[in-house]
């Protein structure tokens, strides 16, 4: 409703404002990596609430550790703080996909990088009691990094689209990522389970792996 982009960027926290056309940068007394002079926090997943009121911010990793995940953080826009969620968690991850249902005020996370395998595990995040719940569902969408999350406010549906996985590889300067074939999934958050809506036979969009981590609020 405030038309406002939040960010967290290398342990900087800075906001949008679209309707000014105006940023502004924040100085949260606290910060999930531990603040600015802190080796640089990057690949992590952003989703907002559906009132907008809290930011979830969840993954990533830095040049110092491949699990250099902060953990389960909030954001609280009206006072300009974050704080940590403690308990069950999922596994630490980077280069993940959040996204909010706003019906539910529910947000969903699927898969992820460890930076030497790929993720296809399931998780949703409840908002309003701020914990994190574990799905296991028949079928789902390959292990996998880089994909996106959309939710679509015409149908009300969420999805998943792209993402790509390790590399077989084995020339000396070749990627180790391979772009997956382009699938479209719908993941339904009331039966907890995914569906395959269609297998696209069109050529693979290229693609490149983010050296970023943004989130929207």
């Amino acid at each position: 409703g405030e038309q406002r982009l939040l960010f967290y960027l290398w342990n900087h926290t800075f906001s949008y404002d679209a309707v000014a056309r105006a940023w502004t940068f924040h100085a949260p007394t606290v910060d999930p990596a531990g603040g600015p002079s802190e080796p640089r926090l990057m690949w992590g997943a952003m989703t907002a609430s559906a009132s907008g009121d809290k930011v979830l911010l969840f993954g990533g990793a830095n040049v110092h550790s491949d699990a250099g995940t902060p953990g389960t953080w909030l954001y609280e826009p009206a006072t300009t703080t974050w704080r940590e969620v403690t308990g069950l968690a999922p596994p630490p991850r980077s280069y993940a996909s959040l996204v909010t249902d706003p019906e539910r005020n529910t947000a969903l996370l699927f898969g992820g990088d460890t930076l030497d395998a790929q993720l296809a595990d399931t998780w949703t995040f409840d908002f309003a009691t701020e914990t994190w719940t574990q799905h296991a569902p028949p079928v789902s969408p390959s292990p996998r990094a880089g994909h996106k999350l959309l939710y679509l406010p015409g149908a009300k549906a969420t999805v998943l689209l792209g993402g790509w996985k390790q590399s077989s590889t084995t020339d000396y300067v070749a990627d180790p990522y391979a772009p997956l074939p382009w699938e479209l999934w719908r993941f339904d958050f009331a039966a907890h389970t995914w569906t395959l809506i269609k297998h696209f036979t069109e050529p693979t969009p290229t693609f490149a792996p983010s050296m970023t981590s943004a989130g929207e609020g």
